[in-house]
């Protein structure tokens, strides 16, 4: 019987079998990989360590019948992650990643090597949106705009802050609730992770992966190269009084002049030198309602979302979508409807 390996085995790595086994037809391999080697799984949900070594690839029974692997790994500089991937690859095993280090630290490296081909990436940007598949194919020459909604964790902290719940209180349950990684000292902290820990990784993904493959930008654009500000107290309470009407954007647009706000807590602001001229990556929290456009991106929740622009005046028309971002259930969900292109 063929199966499936997961890799990492956290909420979301515990939430990917649950639909694994029904949309794609495989069994569960009894064996995990976790950050200190390979587990057996017990029939109660726990695992005992059975191997401490790392490269789980030459274990025989590890790989025996695994027909793809879905890497949940915690997202960190990406190294261990891209070796997993070179080593799937060269055994003709896709690897279905939520992982969002390897691909915004070796993204060059992979699409130098030929990886991508055995690489499932949806759920590394946008949750189940499906946006980085979604995105090529409303985009061309004409498109001038491209707004997005990439982290459903700081949305959904604002829409609640926004909706008179306190900070405190809708913070802890995004926490609770596995939205937001534990561990942080404080509720700001929590902010300040996704901020500076998570954005700059999908804005990288993003370029990489969608604006460069499709001629937006020219170059490679790495997480090092985005200067992600973190939330000071003064910048933080400034946000939560404003709650209701900002959001975290993210803008890529073909003119510098096609952004003219200023106001924006946490800006991000990326110029990049183009054949055409130069395109401009903008983010923060911006105030959405005095931007016709940013509108479309005053999400509930989790949800994540895109909207693009193009022609003169939007003369092009206005193409949109949202999905649901944040937690286990869809980020799962985008990983085992990526898989499903291949699995035969």
């Amino acid at each position: 019987m063929n199966k499936f390996l997961s890799i990492g085995f956290g909420n979301v790595g515990q939430a990917v079998p649950k639909r694994a086994k029904v949309v794609l037809g495989l069994e569960h391999s009894d064996l995990v990989i976790r950050s200190d080697g390979v587990h057996q799984l017990n029939p109660d949900g726990t695992s005992d360590l059975v191997d401490d070594s790392p490269n789980f690839w030459m274990i025989a029974e590890v790989m025996k019948n695994i027909k793809i692997a879905f890497n949940t790994l915690p997202s960190d500089q990406g190294k261990r992650s891209f070796e997993i991937l070179k080593q799937l690859a060269a055994r003709n095993i896709p690897v279905i990643t939520a992982e969002k280090g390897a691909l915004s630290q070796y993204y060059e490296d992979i699409e130098r090597e030929g990886l991508l081909k055995w690489l499932g990436v949806s759920a590394t940007v946008g949750g189940r949106s499906g946006m980085l598949e979604w995105i090529p194919d409303h985009i061309n020459s004409r498109s001038t705009q491209i707004h997005l909604v990439i982290n459903g964790t700081l949305n959904y902290i604002l829409d609640g802050i926004s909706n008179q719940r306190t900070p405190g209180q809708v913070i802890d349950e995004a926490v609770l609730l596995g939205y937001a990684e534990p561990g942080a000292e404080s509720h700001i902290d929590v902010l300040n992770t996704e901020l500076v820990g998570d954005i700059p990784k999908k804005v990288s993904i993003l370029a990489n992966h969608v604006l460069k493959r499709n001629g937006f930008l020219d170059s490679y654009i790495s997480p090092s190269m985005l200067e992600q500000p973190p939330l000071d107290i003064d910048s933080w309470h400034h946000l939560i009084k404003e709650a209701k009407n900002r959001r975290y954007i993210l803008s890529c647009v073909r003119k510098q002049d096609e952004i003219l706000e200023n106001d924006i807590i946490a800006p991000l602001r990326k110029e990049i030198e183009t054949k055409s001229g130069v395109s401009v990556i903008v983010g923060g929290f911006r105030k959405i309602h005095d931007n016709p456009l940013l509108s479309y991106l005053h999400l509930p929740g989790t949800r994540n979302g895109v909207v693009i622009t193009g022609g003169e005046s939007e003369s092009d028309g206005i193409p949109v979508l949202s999905a649901e971002g944040a937690g286990p259930g869809p980020t799962a969900t985008a990983m085992v409807n990526d898989a499903r292109r291949f699995i035969t």
